[in-house]
């Protein structure tokens, strides 16, 4: 048992390089040149995805702690290979429709269920202090594969625009045999609990007066991943050619492995300070964006902030894990945290295609940094010490 327990940790790195979309720099401009979708047609397909994943991240969270986490993620796996099959077959609106739903759902499936099954097999082996140093390594080596990945996988792009999404559903199929690899840990029996009683006391557990305002300022700051969309067409739009978007991501890629190493150092940070370092990561890469209209510049704010994206919800998920370590539900507590993101993702997409329909990606991101500071800096210094009184 402490072998195959240990063999999680060894493949979890392994798991880590195929979670991840190695299509993702070139999703938006495949949609708008081969698909042939506009501008506000990319922006409702990411609200669509949104909505999608906010109905199923914790009915498929309660999947994992009931069914078990390894068969969470054989779903995952499974779905999202065929999402990438969709998008290259069917180039369409309907098409990409079809994929988008496929692909939500996959990553539901995966939301909480690869951390529930690691947090418990540290459990098992008396290691559960170490989940942010193994996590953040596991992360790293993942992200050193997956940049490998990234970088090479758009350079097909030329010879035939269907083949990233090709090669990721290889990826997804790779991802597949890691999941039956894997051990699913033993855990506690689960009581006799209903669906709707489980999700509506955990949601009771988790959402209240003391905690609602902070995981609100998380879940705009991680709504912000909606909007990615945009960002790849500005840097499009500064000159970066497409066959080359792979170094947008690449560079974040790199001070996220590097980062991987020192995450759990933010131990020692306070809550606040790391959601208040989350948010100024965005803010200045939307800033820089807006004001200096500098490609390179404008690249490496992007690699700061991919960086530390890549790495913030280990932090959020340890905190999460800690406070309601007793709680056999994790993967359903992991998904309703999730939920604060999604819900923001529904809405983000929208007002960003507004802005920048209106104003154009410089002076829309502009704004929209500035409305940033000013709605969410309040959310999480009030949120905090509400939070302390609890």
């Amino acid at each position: 048992m402490k072998k195959q327990l240990e063999r999680n940790i060894r493949l979890y790195g392994v798991l880590k390089i195929f979670t991840k979309r190695v299509f993702l720099p070139l999703t938006t401009i495949y949609l708008a040149e081969v698909a042939g979708l506009t501008l506000k047609q990319i922006g409702l397909l990411a609200s669509l995805s949104a909505v999608i994943s906010f109905l199923a991240d914790v009915p498929t969270g309660y999947f994992a702690d009931r069914a078990g986490r390894r068969a969470s993620l054989i779903a995952a796996a499974s779905l999202a290979m065929l999402a990438a099959l969709t998008y290259a077959v069917f180039p369409s609106v309907t098409g990409v429709i079809v994929a988008v739903v496929l692909e939500s759902l996959a990553y539901s499936f995966l939301s909480g269920s690869s951390e529930a099954l690691m947090h418990d097999t540290l459990r098992e082996l008396n290691r559960i202090d170490d989940y942010p140093k193994i996590v953040g390594r596991s992360q790293s080596i993942g992200l050193i594969g997956n940049t490998l990945l990234v970088l090479l996988v758009p350079l097909t792009y030329p010879i035939n625009p269907r083949l990233p999404f090709l090669i990721g559903a290889l990826c997804y199929f790779l991802l597949l045999l890691v999941v039956l690899s894997m051990h699913e840990p033993v855990r506690p029996k689960a009581g006799k609990h209903t669906l709707i009683k489980d999700l509506s006391s955990s949601l009771r557990l988790f959402v209240s007066r003391y905690t609602l305002l902070v995981f609100l300022a998380i879940g705009v700051i991680g709504g912000l991943n909606g909007a990615t969309d945009f960002l790849n067409l500005s840097l499009k739009d500064m000159g970066l050619n497409p066959s080359h978007m792979g170094v947008a991501y690449v560079g974040g890629s790199i001070l996220g492995i590097i980062g991987g190493y020192f995450i759990h150092l933010f131990r020692r940070t306070s809550l606040r300070t790391f959601i208040l370092i989350d948010l100024l990561t965005s803010v200045a890469q939307m800033g820089v964006i807006g004001v200096t209209r500098n490609l390179w510049l404008s690249i490496l704010f992007f690699w700061i902030n991919l960086g530390f994206f890549r790495l913030r919800d280990i932090m959020y998920q340890y905190h999460l894990l800690n406070v309601f370590k007793g709680s056999e539900y994790k993967a359903t507590l992991i998904s309703v945290l999730s939920v604060f993101k999604r819900a923001n993702e529904i809405w983000i997409p929208l007002v960003f295609t507004v802005v920048i329909s209106g104003l154009g990606y410089y002076q829309g991101f502009t704004v929209l940094a500035v409305a940033l500071v000013v709605v969410v800096s309040p959310m999480i210094t009030i949120g905090s010490k509400i939070l302390e009184k609890r």
